[in-house]
């Protein structure tokens, strides 16, 4: 049924015979030509075949790589495909050295040394199956999925009478200037075609509203008030001075694009029921290209080599997030990679590879959150496959999705609006408080005091150093605050200089100046710099006559890369405009300099301003519930850092911490009587399905000793030593290294007590009949303990006995306790490794908090690396930037290229470091400029933590 318009070209005798009823004349007998006496065989049967049945021969050679040197990077590519090493490749399974792309002339000569006499006409056939051939894409046109909408209701009318109902909603009462906005909006939408869009969207919000899961519209689309009375957007772009026409441009014709920022773990259900809703055969992820960059390439080629895991990991973890041509540099100016062995084999052969394929395609991942609706089955429009995971995915990525029409809408999991909602919800739960985080008061002290110190570790979009940094040194008054922070550290105002000179306007130490007088209303917010897109806009609007149509166009004309005929073409409409309304030439040319300069790498106030909002709701639930809300960015997996930060900043805001306990704690981080709960989730090697169990075993019984835990747990015994190294077994008996024993001597006769057990069908502990047992349940509420089920025989026969003659062994030491946290649990719950070394380090140090009493001062203190970033100077330069944290807070440290190059390596080798330098203040933000960076250790060199 789909022979209509196709060639077909057969290879194999047999299928000739089979397919030529079928295609009749569209069928070729594909003669290739890959070399050899077997070759020519292959052709003189197939041939003879084509004679028999009438049919013409095309001429072919199959094509694996474009050159004949491209046939060893074929070579490594399959080995990669096939997860095989290069010495173990099946025949089959590659292309012969013959396998490239050979040109007309080739060709010709190549099927000259056939004996037969069909060469020249097979030749003739494939240039007239070249020529007959032509597709072309539909593009240009908006394929939205068909709308069930109430009865004589068209998709604009029905989206009209959605808007009015929300926006009487919104707004009490209804004015003139949301009336006037709203019909403009709504003309526009219409007049491109965009109705079904919006109520694709609106239909999305209302199933995650009406299932209490959190959603919001960010950026641009925040300028829409439509989106806003629609409930899509959370921010109102009337208060916040937000344009329309940032989003949606009335002399545009591409669809808008609006993303939705949901709770992460609940992600799932909006997927599903978008599958639902609009059926799953035209809904698909979007893909994404994973491609070969310096450290993947290494490894993948190294693998194909047969170089041992081990070497490849120690060589490929050193090397800089780079592209592979720019590793010859990074050795020459990176200390990590200064000792590499790139010149010598075998690196040298792989790193010639790896050039090759640099940026080459790996693999298709799954896009963060595209999701393509189609208005038929996506097969008749895209490639599609079957990712790993089993979701259906198209082969085109973004870009080409948007030129076919089709609709695109990003559900991005969003982890901050978890933590904020999870919050409230455990603080709820444990302190009977119901908190209405859309409804906070706006001018709340702690909350503001606790921005202004920059602790803001956990805070949604507030706690990168850059950031903490900047928080400290602007000193924010107010939500609007926020939001102008947001937009400065992004790099539009930080790389062009206007972050710094607004700190200096701010703080009094430079004067507020304007360009032209025109401009001050627009840029009083921010004492005159350029920060938002929206507001190039407005002075285009202002200084040169642009319409906001205009304006939108000149924005994304400095967005994007334009040619310099282009980019003089716009200069001189805008000085024309400028000059036509009797603003100089030189002030134009200043202020269209300054707005190119900015606007190519500037950010939407409607996407700051909707960030600003949810960052200040999550600072107000650390300020005032500290507890919960660490607990909720641990479970969550959220925030910037390792958890170990977070687990560190919960210790100096005052919060116990507890070890993964086996009869309180839950599969991540809770805060139950004031105390937070490491999750079992964080023991290494322990799985998801003993966890299930433990959690399910303790729910009517908690675990009275090892060996009853062993006898309800379906666990294995390397999973439960890890339990027991990494405390969870603390609170019940024995030392850890008595209890590693008794699992040793009793693990098999308790797993056979289990399978025993479970065979009866009991629940209860064993020998839960005795008072000290019983004491376990007072306390507990009115209920009293569960009564366990009648046995057909004494509950002493299973019984797992102790060994007579336990060892009795003295528990770990401190030093050794905290090795054990890191390595099971990837963090030091029961103390700050600092507590240990800061004793054996000289007196005199500064702690954190101190350092902005010693500004220009030489210091030394004492840091725990958390987290650490390289950055270039503008000579070319490498400098590192370093966050540590010691016992009362977190400091920035930063090395400049000179001191990076003599003391960057050592943080390959420690953690824990004493920190010499000079307090440095800029603009308020507070760092020390490292002179020398010492690591620390315990009790030898060969106890470095």
């Amino acid at each position: 049924r789909y022979r209509d318009g196709l060639f077909a070209l057969c290879p194999h005798p047999e299928l000739l015979q089979m397919l030529a009823p079928i295609f009749g004349e569209n069928l070729y007998a594909e003669v290739a030509n890959l070399g050899g006496r077997e070759s020519h065989l292959q052709a003189e049967i197939l041939i003879a075949e084509a004679r028999g049945l009438g049919l013409s021969c095309a001429a072919s050679n199959r094509v694996a790589f474009a050159s004949p040197e491209d046939y060893p990077v074929h070579r490594v590519l399959s080995s990669i495909r096939l997860i095989r090493p290069v010495t173990h490749l099946p025949p089959k399974e590659i292309a012969e050295p013959e396998c490239y792309l050979k040109s007309p002339e080739e060709m010709e000569e190549l099927f000259s040394s056939y004996p037969y006499t069909e060469a020249p006409e097979a030749l003739e056939a494939t240039r007239e199956i070249f020529e007959a051939c032509e597709f072309r894409f539909r593009l240009g046109e908006h394929l939205f999925p068909t709308l069930e909408l109430p009865e004589d209701e068209t998709p604009f009318s029905h989206l009209t009478k959605l808007c009015f109902a929300g926006a009487s909603k919104r707004y009490h009462p209804l004015t003139q200037q949301v009336l006037e906005r709203l019909h403009y909006e709504l003309d526009v939408i219409c007049r491109l075609g965009f109705a079904q869009y919006f109520l694709i969207v609106h239909d999305i919000v209302k199933f995650c509203r009406d299932r209490g899961i959190p959603a919001a519209g960010r950026g641009s689309a925040a300028g829409s008030l439509v989106a806003y009375v629609l409930g899509i957007t959370y921010i109102d772009p009337l208060k916040h001075d937000l344009y329309f026409e940032r989003f949606l441009s009335p002399a545009r014709d591409d669809c808008p694009d609006i993303d939705l920022d949901v709770s992460w773990n609940r992600r799932d259900e909006v997927l599903d029921f978008i599958y639902h809703r609009f059926g799953s055969e035209r809904v698909a992820m979007i893909c994404t290209y994973a491609t070969m960059k310096a450290r993947m390439a290494v490894r993948e080629v190294a693998k194909c080599l047969g170089l041992p895991p081990k070497e490849i990991d120690e060589f490929a973890k050193r090397i800089p997030h780079c592209k592979v041509s720019q590793l010859p540099a990074a050795a020459r100016m990176i200390p990590s990679c200064r000792e590499l062995p790139l010149e010598r084999e075998p690196y040298r052969t792989i790193l010639d590879i790896c050039r090759r394929i640099d940026r080459y395609p790996r693999h298709l991942s799954i896009h963060a959150g595209g999701v393509v609706i189609g208005d038929r089955p996506l097969t008749d429009l895209v490639p599609l496959e079957r990712a790993s995971k089993g979701l259906v995915i198209t082969q085109y990525d973004m870009g080409p999705i948007e030129r076919l029409g089709l609709v695109k809408i990003d559900i991005l999991g969003q982890k901050g609006l978890a933590v904020i909602t999870e919050t409230a919800r455990e603080v709820e739960k444990n302190r009977g408080i119901r908190i209405d985080t859309d409804h906070l008061p706006r001018d709340d002290p702690p909350t503001f005091n606790l921005l202004r110190e920059g602790k803001t570790l956990g805070v949604f979009q507030l706690e990168s150093p850059g950031m903490r940094s900047l928080l400290q040194a602007l000193g924010p008054q107010t939500i609007e605050d926020l939001t102008l922070s947001i937009a400065l550290i992004r790099p539009g105002a930080a790389g062009s200089g206007m972050k710094e000179l607004y700190l200096l306007r701010r703080a009094g130490k430079e004067p507020v100046v304007y360009l032209h007088p025109e401009l001050e209303p627009i840029l009083s917010e921010s004492l005159g710099t350029f920060v938002y897109q929206e507001q190039v806009m407005r002075a285009a609007r202002a200084i040169a006559g642009f319409s906001l149509t205009e304006s939108d166009e000149l924005r994304r004309a400095m967005t994007k890369q334009r040619s310099k005929e282009q980019m003089e073409e716009i200069r001189d409409r805008f000085s024309a405009g400028a000059t036509g309304r009797g603003i100089s030439p030189g002030v134009a040319h200043a202020v269209f300099e300054s707005l190119a300069k900015f606007a190519g790498y500037g950010f939407p106030k409607a996407h700051a301003a909707t960030y600003g909002e949810f960052a200040y709701q999550a600072a107000y639930l650390k300020a005032h519930h500290p507890a919960e809300f660490m607990a909720a960015v641990l479970s969550n997996r959220a925030g910037f850092y390792h958890h170990s930060v977070y687990l560190e900043e919960a210790r100096r805001l005052g919060i116990p911490l507890s070890l993964p306990h086996i009869n309180r704690g839950e599969a991540e981080e809770k805060v139950r009587e004031g105390i937070l709960y490491v999750g079992l989730s964080r023991v290494k090697s322990l799985s998801q399905r003993s966890i299930q169990s433990i959690l399910e075993k303790r729910k009517h019984f908690p675990f009275t000793s090892l060996s009853d835990f062993l006898t309800r747990v379906e666990i294995t015994e390397e999973e439960t030593a890890a339990l027991i190294k990494c405390g969870a077994f603390d609170s019940l008996e024995n030392t850890r290294p008595e209890l590693l024993w008794k699992l040793k001597l009793t693990y098999p006769r308790a797993k056979e007590a289990r399978k025993a057990r479970e065979g009866l069908g009991v629940g209860a502990p064993l020998g839960l009949r005795g008072n000290r047992e019983r004491r376990l349940w007072r306390g507990k509420g009115r209920h009293s303990p569960p009564q366990e089920q009648p046995l057909p025989f004494p509950p002493e026969s299973l019984k797992v006995s102790p060994p007579r003659m336990l060892p009795r062994i003295p528990d770990y030491t401190p030093i050794q306790k905290l090795e054990v946290e890191l390595e099971y649990l990837d963090a030091c719950v029961s103390c700050h490794p600092l507590e240990i070394l800061a004793p054996k380090a000289p007196p005199g140090l500064l702690s954190s908090p101190d350092l902005k009493e010693h500004r220009g001062e030489s210091v030394e203190l004492l840091g725990w690396l958390i987290a650490q970033r390289r950055a270039v100077t503008r000579k070319g330069e490498y400098m590192q930037f370093l966050t540590l944290e010691d016992l009362r807070g977190t400091f920035e440290a930063i090395l400049f290229p000179s001191e990076y190059q003599k003391l960057g390596d050592r943080v390959r080798f420690s953690r824990a470091f004493r920190v010499t330098g000079k307090v440095h203040d800029q603009c308020g933000s507070i760092s020390v400029v490292v002179s020398d960076l010492i690591p620390l250790t315990a009790v030898s060199p060969s106890e470095t933590l």
